[in-house]
């Protein structure tokens, strides 16, 4: 079913400077005016915008010196799936780009407009009749993660910087609530910088501490009841028994220890042994929360 583009009224018009070019989509005239052609989202049918010099702001050449000076030396670059470090892949991208801004410019004449180098992205702000030239988006998102590369890694740290980074980029992040739920996602976003985010947001909902001992009370037996009824199934015990690991475990590598969920030490034991005896762990628990101790 094609999506009603109604809906992303005020999202920019995205596409491939080569694509751009070799389709008229983005031409440039003798003073550098840019003329953008694009679809209307609210009515399907074509538009053509005009961009001044004032509105357009061509980010390759900066975006790339940026980089530069992020990126670490090739003694300590992290290696990349052709073989290439991170340094080296980034340097032959340098040199190939300053090699077509060189033609771009040596093919523009008097009876020839100026026109950018097939390479990177158009972003168009339909809005405020902008005209964005970014990075291709390998190198755009480069520049977005660049200084959390050793906060992002994984527990063992045995995954190259590529390959955590194709678990991060291949995930879809989901938040339920805006509220409290959108200084979470502002958080991911600025270190683990997913590719696609999902925020659900229901505008009657508003979150409420519950303090009345009877309300939690009742909570508590419910929760224990489901935790209870879940737990004390052989099979579900001894799956969790397979791979949970207790919290002093440092040595195993081929599971998660209690402490990564927020278990304590003594309901981690118990569920390595893969038994049901973890339902009396649930009821001190729930005893706990109905006295008020957490």
């Amino acid at each position: 079913m094609q999506a009603d583009m109604r809906r992303y009224q005020f999202r920019p018009f995205v596409v491939a400077a080569t694509t751009a070019h070799a389709e008229g989509l983005v031409v440039y005239d003798n003073d550098g005016v840019a003329t953008v052609r694009y679809c209307d989202a609210m009515t399907g049918g074509p538009r053509t915008a005009t961009v001044p010099l004032t509105g357009q702001f061509p980010l390759i050449l900066p975006s790339l010196q940026d980089l530069n000076k992020a990126l670490s030396q090739t003694a300590n670059s992290p290696k990349t799936s052709d073989g290439r470090s991170l340094r080296e892949r980034f340097d032959a991208e340098m040199t190939a780009y300053e090699e077509m801004l060189e033609q771009a410019m040596t093919a523009a004449g008097e009876d020839r407009p100026y026109s950018e180098p097939d390479y990177g992205t158009y972003v168009y702000d339909t809005v405020f009749n902008q005209l964005f030239l970014i990075l291709p988006e390998f190198w755009h998102r480069l520049g977005l993660v660049t200084n959390n590369g050793n906060l992002c890694t994984d527990p063992d740290g045995k995954r190259s910087w590529e390959e955590v980074r194709a678990v991060f980029d291949g995930a879809t992040v989901g938040i339920v609530g805006a509220s409290v739920g959108g200084n979470l996602a502002e958080g991911i976003m600025r270190e683990v910088r997913p590719s696609r985010i999902k925020i659900a947001d229901y505008p009657g909902l508003e979150l409420h501490i519950i303090t009345n001992r009877l309300h939690l009370t009742a909570i508590a037996k419910i929760q224990e009841i489901a935790d209870r009824t879940v737990i004390e199934r052989d099979t579900f015990a001894t799956e969790l028994g397979d791979w949970l690991l207790p919290n002093s475990d440092d040595r195993r590598t081929n599971g998660m220890r209690g402490r990564e969920f927020g278990f304590p030490d003594d309901f981690s034991s118990v569920c390595t042994k893969g038994s049901s005896a973890s339902c009396g762990y649930f009821q001190t628990r729930s005893h706990s929360l109905q006295r008020g101790v957490r």
